[in-house]
């Protein structure tokens, strides 16, 4: 996997994962009647824009996030502007980028299962059809899965053998799974299932019945969901997700689990050990990062929407006073002054771990 596949993969699922938060404060913000300045994706130097109505939208340099402009930002007092809108407006505009993230997996589960991707099975799969043998002539290939036989499901090597010497004498009705066969530049069929019937007479050797098969257990096969069928998979998938980070949480304070940061760097090199295992596992991947992102964009730090949803509930706790502009843009400096500080301390250590362990996109 070169370097330049592995940074176009890596900066495709961060635009997206950017994109889907930004577009959550956008049509936030413009359903509670705020006026939305600009609307980009990266951080400038920007690299085109148009502008429709009143916003701009742009498309800037640097892939590391993006920004949701809106009037009154600061000030209460400007018309049609963010601070002049009611709590439930402004916390849903702060809270909507990250409710995105926290949604976008669904919909990238979906997808994942919807496209060929490998299936956990118990099963057995042709190895090698022998030449004019009852199997070949049958119409059986390379690669097929055996699913039944007479009826019977085939979970081991050997019920294929037992079997097809029940009557040794009789026909044997095999379900299958036809092959997925490379055509062209990629791989094609339908892996659909399909009923082979293997006449006789059969091999005979060592007083066995033999069909003219080699068979080698299989662990997975490919496989994809469509229609209803992959959204139920995948919001079951996401689900799931959730349900494991919950877990990870609790044993977080039980000592069972443990936090390891890793940097941009750190997760670009994961996305390249991940590549390899094909477009499902990709999207599954991203949609891990869509809902750590949305996770952690609600921390209550002041430089993320976390921080200014906690702004808003101090001002709702204190009846209507707002913090001071001064004391927000402290403690906002603050917060970047952290943020900043720890992108810099992951950021080394992923680049140590990874020189020291091998190249950087293996």
């Amino acid at each position: 996997m070169t370097v330049l596949i592995t940074l176009a993969i890596f900066i495709a699922i961060l635009g997206a994962i950017i994109f889907a938060h930004e577009l959550g404060h956008l049509l936030a913000a413009k359903w509670r009647g705020v006026k939305v300045d600009e609307f980009g994706i990266g951080f400038p130097p920007r690299l085109l824009s148009f502008k429709k109505g009143e916003t701009v939208y742009s498309l800037n340099l640097i892939p590391l996030g993006g920004f949701t402009k809106m009037a009154g930002e600061l000030d209460a007092d400007e018309e049609r502007g963010l601070q002049s809108k009611g709590y439930g407006s402004r916390l849903l505009i702060f809270a909507a980028g990250s409710i995105m993230n926290l949604l976008l997996p669904f919909l990238l589960m979906a997808i994942a299962v919807a496209i060929p991707h490998a299936v956990d099975v118990e099963g057995v799969k042709i190895y090698d059809v022998q030449l004019g043998s009852p199997a070949a002539q049958a119409g059986l290939h390379k690669d097929d899965i055996l699913l039944t036989a007479n009826g019977e499901p085939l979970a081991y090597i050997s019920d294929f053998g037992k079997e097809l010497n029940v009557d040794p004498g009789a026909p044997l009705v095999l379900g299958i799974e036809r092959a997925w066969v490379s055509c062209c530049s990629g791989w094609t069929a339908s892996g659909e299932q399909q009923e082979i019937t293997v006449n006789p007479p059969y091999i005979i050797e060592d007083e066995v019945s033999k069909a003219g098969v080699s068979l080698v257990a299989v662990t997975t096969v490919m496989g994809k969901e469509s229609g209803w069928q992959a959204i139920s998979t995948g919001f079951t998938q996401g689900g799931r997700m959730y349900v494991a980070f919950v877990g990870w949480v609790a044993n977080l304070f039980t000592g069972d689990a443990s936090i390891d940061v890793v940097g941009p760097i750190g997760v670009a090199d994961l996305t390249a050990e991940i590549i390899p295992l094909g477009a499902s596992a990709v999207l599954m991947w991203a949609a891990m990062i869509s809902m750590t992102i949305g996770i952690a964009n609600l921390l209550p730090i002041p430089v993320f929407d976390g921080g200014h949803i906690l702004f808003v509930l101090i001002e709702m706790i204190r009846g209507g006073k707002r913090i001071s502009l001064k004391k927000r843009a402290a403690m906002q400096m603050v917060g970047l002054v952290i943020i900043l500080s720890l992108f810099v301390i992951v950021g080394y250590r992923d680049i140590a771990r990874l020189t020291s362990g091998g190249s950087l996109f293996p």
